[in-house]
């Protein structure tokens, strides 16, 4: 067993259920079903937990490229609404028409006329309205264009309830950076505090997120990690979230999206 693998089950071991607060809920605007989004799939509505149109390290500009796709002979709208950090903060509708699809590279800016990141939610208000989506974050450099791929079939991990998550595997040095986020996808607040720990179990960096209902945030790792891991804890408050990691390159500004796995913990 390795040293990374022992001190993740020490720590399993010790730290029990988490205690949830009931908080209130702030928004107007809740997102219909506490259950689990398929993100990608054929459906009524999809989630985007994290989309860009910022700039980055090194002179890289970071957007995001959505395809939304109508494989059915209906016309139809998908709202579309964009979590940052307050909460929602914007909401647009996109029309679209039987057996169509639409490109936009830079869908916060074109869709949203956005400067910044967060979570993007699309539905239609008729469960037979259902379309495709693939997104994908991404810069265009001197050496080609890297990117990363956030939506293309491809379920992100939901996590429901208030049992640690985990995202192993990663590494913060002189050539490669981390942020960590998440997106609350429920009705309440949520504390969350993410620790960060190094290969041997050494406690490096603890990030704290308070976020609003509906909202989303990332954070950088600031410490330097040797094929560490992250454990999210979620304090109190809403118990349905997305968490992630993302490993990015200093020099290309390539990147490597990984959702995190959730391990119910032992006793």
């Amino acid at each position: 067993m390795s040293t990374l693998q022992r001190s993740m089950k020490c720590l399993i071991a010790f730290w029990g259920l988490l205690f949830a607060f009931c908080l209130p809920a702030f928004t107007e605007t809740p997102l219909p079903g506490r259950e689990k989004r398929e993100v990608g799939d054929l459906d009524s509505d999809s989630v985007i937990p994290v989309a860009a149109n910022s700039p980055g390290r090194f002179g890289a500009h970071f957007k995001t490229r959505v395809v939304i796709f109508n494989p059915t002979d209906r016309d139809y709208v998908i709202t579309a609404r964009l979590y940052d950090r307050t909460g929602q903060a914007r909401r647009r509708e996109v029309i679209m028409d039987a057996f169509e699809y639409r490109v936009w590279d830079n869908f916060l800016e074109g869709v949203f006329d956005y400067r910044g990141s967060g979570g993007i939610w699309l539905t239609t208000s008729d469960p037979e309205d259902r379309f495709y989506v693939t997104a994908e974050v991404y810069t265009d450099s001197p050496n080609g264009r890297f990117s990363t791929t956030v939506v293309n079939g491809i379920y992100p991990n939901y996590s429901a309830g208030y049992d640690l998550n985990f995202n192993v595997g990663i590494k913060v040095n002189a050539s490669r950076r981390t942020n960590i986020g998440v997106l609350n996808w429920g009705t309440e607040p949520s504390s969350i505090e993410a620790r960060v720990r190094d290969g041997d179990g050494t406690l490096v960096q603890t990030i704290r997120f308070d976020l609003a209902p509906e909202a989303w945030q990332q954070k950088s790792i600031n410490a330097r990690v040797d094929n560490g891991f992250v454990v999210w804890e979620v304090n109190g408050g809403s118990d349905a979230h997305y968490f992630y990691a993302v490993e990015v390159d200093n020099e290309s500004n390539d990147g490597t999206l990984n959702w995190s796995v959730q391990i119910e913990p032992v006793g």
